[in-house]
C-alpha cells in the first residue's frame, strides 16, 4: 500500500496535497451569490484579525483541502502580513493531546506546529501577548522555541514592538484561593526572550508576584537593548513586597509608566523629565503598598512640572485606595464593583487634590447594599467634589436602578 505524503501548512496543520472532495453540493441555478469576495484588502485583514488561529485556517481553506469553504481572495488574505501583527498565546493554542498516566489526557505544546508557525509567520508579528496560562510547561516550551528560532532563523520575531505578559498567579484549591508568583526557569527564560527585542516600545508585565531580588534584576537586559526605544512601561504587582525599582530611569524616552504602589518607595530621584503620565494601579493582589511623603512629591513637581499622576483601583478589590499626599493627581478611577462613594472618600480627595483633579470616575455596577433614602446616597458627596475642584471637567458614575426606582 502506497503511503500518501502529508503537507504541513503555515500553522502546522497536516493535510493531503492535491486531494479534492468529490462530493460537492448541487447549487441552485437561480442562486444569487453574495459579494464578500469584493471586500477591500484592508477590510479582509481586519476581519481575519478578529479570528483565532484555527478560525483563520478554516476561513482560508479553498476546495482543494476542504469541501467548499471560501474563495481565492479570502485564501490569499490569510497570508497578508497585517493579519499576523498580533499574536495571542493561551493554553490550548498550538497544542496536541497526549495521555499522562497520572493526570489523564492533557494538551501539550506541539513543537512541530509551534516551530512551523513561528518560522513562517514570526517575521510579521508586532504585538506578542501572553494570556494567563495554567500549563506552565507549555509556556516555558514556547519561550524556549521562540528564543531558539530568533537566534537560528533570521527574521523570526525581529519586528516585535509590544510585549504583554500576564501571569496566572491565582490557583483555586478546593474552597481556598492560593496566590503564587513566577520564578525559576520560566523567569530566566522570559528574561532572555525580553532581552532580544531591540525595537520594543511597549512592555507590560502583570501579576508576576516575584520574591526577593528577582524583581530588581528582571529588566536588566531590557534596559540594555531598549533604553532609547521604550515609551510605555506597565509593571503591575511585579513584586509581592515593597522594593525600590530604578529601572524606569534608564529609559530616557519613557512617556507613560503604569506601576503598583509596592515598588514606589524612594523613586523621586529617578523620575524622568520626559515622563508625562504616571498611573498608580491597585488590584486584589496588591499588598504592602505605601504612599510617598509630601517631600518626595514636591521634588517630583520641581523635577518634572508636566507629570500627571492617575490613581486607579481595578478588579474585584475591596481595599481602600492608597492616597499619595500632595501628588499632582489629575484623575481618580474606581474600576471595581466593591468601591463605595462616601463622604469620607470625597473629603479625602478634595483635601489632597482639589487644585489638580480633572477626572473622577466610578465604573462597574455596585455589588453591595445601600439604603434607598437620600442621606445614604452619594449625590451630596459628588456635588461637594464638583464645587470644591475648579478644574474638574469629567465626572463618570455607573448607576443601577432597583425595581422600586431607588438608585444605588
Amino acid at each position: 500500500m502506497q503511503r500518501v505524503p502529508l503537507f504541513t501548512d503555515d500553522i502546522g496543520t497536516k493535510s493531503v496535497p492535491g486531494r479534492k472532495f468529490e462530493e460537492e453540493e448541487e447549487l441552485d441555478p437561480n442562486h444569487v451569490f453574495s459579494e464578500w469576495h469584493l471586500l477591500p484588502d484592508l477590510l479582509l485583514e481586519r476581519v481575519l484579525q478578529y479570528l483565532t488561529l484555527s478560525q483563520r485556517d478554516t476561513a482560508s481553506q479553498t476546495k482543494t483541502f476542504a469541501p467548499g469553504q471560501v474563495c481565492v481572495r479570502w485564501s490569499q488574505a490569510f497570508h497578508y502580513p497585517r493579519v499576523w501583527y498580533t499574536f495571542e498565546l493561551h493554553d490550548t493554542l498550538l497544542t496536541k493531546r497526549k495521555f499522562n498516566y497520572c493526570a489523564g489526557w492533557q494538551k501539550l505544546l506541539d513543537h512541530i506546529r509551534a516551530s512551523t508557525f513561528l518560522t513562517k509567520k514570526g517575521r510579521h508579528i508586532r504585538t506578542l501577548i501572553f494570556q494567563p496560562m495554567s500549563n506552565l510547561f507549555n509556556l516555558y516550551e514556547f519561550l524556549n522555541i521562540a528564543l531558539y528560532l530568533h537566534h537560528h532563523c533570521p527574521g523570526t520575531l525581529v519586528h516585535v514592538h509590544t510585549v504583554r505578559f500576564h501571569f496566572a498567579c491565582l490557583v483555586t484549591e478546593r474552597s481556598e484561593e492560593v496566590v503564587f508568583g513566577t520564578g525559576g526557569q520560566i523567569l530566566a527564560m522570559f528574561k532572555q526572550v525580553m532581552g532580544v527585542f531591540a525595537m520594543l516600545h511597549t512592555l507590560e508585565l502583570r501579576d508576576l508576584m516575584l520574591d526577593g531580588c528577582e524583581g530588581i534584576h528582571l529588566l536588566d537586559d531590557v534596559c540594555v537593548m531598549c533604553c532609547e526605544t521604550l515609551k510605555t512601561l506597565v509593571l503591575i504587582n511585579l513584586t509581592k513586597m515593597s522594593h525600590t525599582l530604578i529601572h524606569p530611569a534608564a529609559f530616557i524616552n519613557l512617556q507613560t509608566l503604569v506601576i503598583s504602589p509596592q515598588v514606589m518607595t524612594s523613586w523621586s530621584y529617578w523620575v524622568s523629565r520626559g515622563l508625562c503620565n504616571l498611573h498608580i494601579v491597585q488590584n486584589k493582589y496588591t499588598d504592602h503598598g505605601k504612599s510617598l511623603g509630601y517631600k518626595v512629591w514636591k521634588a517630583c513637581r520641581a523635577g518634572n512640572p508636566r507629570l500627571r499622576v492617575h490613581l486607579c483601583l481595578e478588579g474585584p478589590c475591596k481595599k481602600e485606595i492608597i492616597w499619595q499626599p500632595r501628588a499632582p493627581v489629575k484623575s481618580i478611577v474606581y474600576d471595581s464593583p466593591y468601591a463605595k462613594i462616601s463622604t469620607r472618600v470625597m473629603m479625602a480627595a478634595v483635601e489632597r487634590y482639589k487644585q489638580d483633579l480633572e477626572v473622577f470616575a466610578h465604573m462597574q455596577l455596585p455589588r453591595f447594599h445601600m439604603g434607598g433614602s437620600f442621606h445614604d446616597r452619594a449625590d451630596s458627596a459628588l456635588v461637594l467634589l464638583v464645587r470644591q475642584c475648579p478644574y474638574l471637567h469629567t465626572l463618570v458614575r455607573t448607576l443601577m436602578l432597583k425595581s422600586d426606582d431607588n438608585t444605588m
